[in-house]
């Protein structure tokens, strides 16, 4: 498997890609060119990298996916200058029914 991420820490997400496949490290080859800053955000392993790794290995063809930045403000972690207001409802049980969340960055 090849994957072609703007992530600050290459050999992490080999890792952590081998071990959601099954593969050995070996099998995973991460390539990261001009990374950028990220201020924390091109760290982590996402599911969105599994998920592709994953789908292109059993379809045996190359798969790009790229995120809006609605979907970036919703699905990363860490960053900077960003203030969220969230509201939530919560069931007795502790089951969120409903979220709320406005984010300015």
């Amino acid at each position: 498997v090849v994957l072609w991420a703007t992530n600050q820490a290459p050999h992490g997400l080999r890792n952590d890609l081998a071990a959601v496949l099954g593969v050995p490290q070996t099998a995973v080859r991460v390539i990261a060119p001009e990374v950028g800053g990220g201020f924390g955000v091109k760290f982590n392993c996402y599911p969105e990298d599994a998920t592709l790794a994953a789908l292109a290995r059993q379809l045996g063809v190359p798969l790009r996916w790229a995120e809006t930045r609605a979907e970036h403000m919703l699905a990363t972690t860490h960053g900077r200058a960003q203030v969220a207001d969230v509201e939530a409802a919560v069931e007795d049980d502790g089951t969120v029914s409903a979220l709320r969340l406005h984010v300015t960055a």
